[in-house]
Formats: C-alpha cells, sequence, structure tokens
C-alpha cells in the first residue's frame, strides 16, 4: 500500500472514531512510522483530538498487534498509549460503572474530491456519541448525511453558483461540507437550519472551528416547519436569495413531521409567475418503509413530482463513520429523492 494512500486510511479511521480493528494492516508493525506521521505528529490531532477513550482502544490494539510480533514498539507510540493509560479519564470509564453518557468528542470527516484527489479536504465537528443528547438527535451525524455528501462531491456542480437551503441541518456536517465545495464561486450561499437551540448553537460553533473557515461561511437561521402549517411568512422573509436548491438528508424518521416538513417545502418553493422554484434532493434512512411511502405519497398530494435517484455508491468510500459499529445503522437503505 503507499505512503500517501495509508496515510490517508490513517487519518480517515482516526479522526472519524471509526471501527479499525478490521480495517488496518495485519503487519502493523511495518507502518510504525505512518502512525506516528499522520497521527502523533500532525498538528490537527493536537487540536482536535478524537476522544480519550477512543484513541486508548485504538492504541492498544496498535500495541497489542505489534508486540504480538515480536516487534519492538516504537518509542513515541508507546509513550503516547502510556500517556492515555495515567490520564485521569482513563482511571473511570463513565459510561460502565455510572450512568454518564460519553463526552461529546471532535470526529474530523476526510474526502478527496474529483479535482483533487491527493490533497484531501476536512470536516471537523464537535459531535455527541450518543444517539440522543439534551433531548435531541441533531446532536450528531448521520448516515444518511455521509451517503447524501459523497452524492455531491461526485456532482459538485449541484452546489456551485447555487444559494442552498439545508433542513435539518443539525450539527452542521453537510452545510460545512457544501460551503467548502462551493469554493468561493460566485452566486453561491449555503444557509443551514433547525429548530432546536442547542443544536443551533453547536452548529454555529462547528462553523466557526478553524478546519472549517472558508471565505464565504454558512448561515445558521432557526426554521420550525410547523409555521408552514399557517402559511407563515416568516419562512421565506428569512431567505434572501430564496433558495435554488434545498437539501435534507434523515429528516423523514418520524411520521409527525411528515406533513409539516412537506409543507414547508411547497411554501419555500413558491415562485412567481413564470419563475423557476428550486430543485429538492432529499436523503432519506430506509427504517421502515412505511413511513418513506407516506412521504413520498404526501409530496405527491402536494403537487410534487418524486423521483428517486438511482446511484451506486462507489467500492471505496470517501467517509468511514462511528456508525458503522453500531446495530442501528446496519442494514439500513439510504434512499435519495428529487423533488419537483
Amino acid at each position: 500500500m503507499a505512503h500517501q494512500s495509508i496515510q490517508q486510511e490513517f487519518r480517515a479511521l482516526y479522526g472519524s472514531l471509526a471501527p479499525f480493528k478490521s480495517r488496518l494492516p495485519h503487519d502493523l508493525e511495518n507502518y510504525q512510522p505512518a502512525l506516528v506521521e499522520s497521527l502523533l505528529e500532525d498538528p490537527h490531532f493536537s487540536s482536535f483530538p478524537p476522544a480519550p477513550d477512543f484513541q486508548r482502544q485504538f492504541w492498544r490494539h496498535v500495541v497489542t498487534v505489534i508486540e504480538s510480533k515480536g516487534v519492538e514498539v516504537d518509542e513515541r507510540i508507546y509513550d503516547r498509549y502510556l500517556s492515555l493509560l495515567s490520564s485521569p479519564t482513563s482511571l473511570i470509564r463513565p459510561n460502565i460503572f455510572t450512568n454518564e453518557p460519553p463526552a461529546p468528542s471532535f470526529l474530523t470527516y476526510f474526502y478527496a474530491t474529483p479535482s483533487s484527489p491527493s490533497t484531501p479536504e476536512k470536516v471537523t465537528l464537535l459531535e455527541s456519541r450518543t444517539t440522543i443528547e439534551a433531548g435531541t438527535t441533531g446532536m450528531r451525524t448521520w448516515k444518511a448525511s455521509l451517503m447524501l455528501a459523497e452524492w455531491l462531491i461526485a456532482h459538485p456542480e449541484t452546489v456551485q453558483g447555487k444559494h442552498v437551503l439545508e433542513l435539518g441541518a443539525g450539527i452542521g456536517f453537510l452545510g460545512i461540507l457544501i460551503s467548502k465545495l462551493q469554493g468561493g464561486v460566485a452566486h453561491s450561499s449555503v444557509t443551514m437550519s433547525d429548530v432546536d437551540e442547542n443544536v443551533l448553537e453547536r452548529n454555529r460553533h462547528n462553523v466557526e472551528l478553524p478546519p472549517n473557515v472558508v471565505e464565504q461561511p454558512a448561515r445558521v437561521i432557526q426554521l420550525d416547519w410547523f409555521d408552514s402549517l399557517d402559511q407563515d411568512t416568516s419562512l421565506t422573509l428569512q431567505l434572501n436569495p430564496p433558495p435554488d436548491l434545498i437539501i435534507g438528508a434523515d429528516i423523514v424518521f418520524d411520521p409527525s413531521l411528515i406533513e409539516p416538513l412537506v409543507e414547508t417545502l411547497w411554501v419555500l418553493s413558491k415562485r412567481p409567475q413564470g419563475a423557476v422554484g428550486p430543485s429538492i434532493t432529499i436523503a432519506l434512512s430506509v427504517r421502515r418503509e412505511s413511513t418513506i411511502a407516506e412521504f413520498v405519497d404526501t409530496s405527491k398530494r402536494r403537487g410534487f413530482a418524486v423521483d428517486e435517484i438511482k446511484w451506486n455508491l462507489p467500492s471505496q468510500r470517501l467517509f468511514s463513520g462511528a456508525w458503522e459499529g453500531e446495530a442501528d445503522a446496519k442494514g439500513v437503505d439510504i434512499k435519495l429523492f428529487r423533488l419537483h
């Protein structure tokens, strides 16, 4: 495996807290310099490190594999592992001996674009490591967001030169990535929206993290879909210029939200007679087929045409998220829909 390629793989696994044991080389003893250079000496991971408990598990595995081959462990790797063992957070494991959930962690998602395959970009987030935090599911990045991100990276023209609105933006992964894909192209902007104040606060924090800073940063606004049921004009007043593209990922998980979501899309799609409305792209996790069917039927009744976007994910995936090791993500399909 090429030196640069293995370093990129190490960074991707380490940065996103992904399950790593089956994906690291079996001959790790031959990659100690690459581990040191790409992880221990990378300034990014010094400023935005993965959670200490993940680091402990990672370096324990590395040390165990290398020692099992009868090879001396690089002193820098061993020193990092010992420092993690002696840190205060290692003395008590909160999620086992108390009812406290694991603390939020920085996660870094690396990706390469078609125009720059050898120089990966990244999005760094302070992210929850539980399904629900502060009463909301919006504090972490979900599988559908990663899938939609891969599609957008393969089709950057979808967002370049467009005013993009994201519904249910959560902590900001997609919106930040889109602002990077736009790359300062004229007439481009991103507005991320959500309803929960805690989620919005975390989103704004993530937008301002140094790795995410771009020339044209995303706006973050509060938007309540239920306002659309009252034909609330504040929905459109907040958006100037109006969006050319509306996106959302994993925003149809509760059937009670389908009607207000579809009505919000309808209100935001209104244009003066003869003007072209926005394109709408939604990525949905198929947890229940009935919920997806209800969303499609409700959209059609409201006057939308709904097309499923058929797209085969590349065999070499760009993103490896921590969700890969979780039961609620295994076997869950993602479908892409276009409404117009």
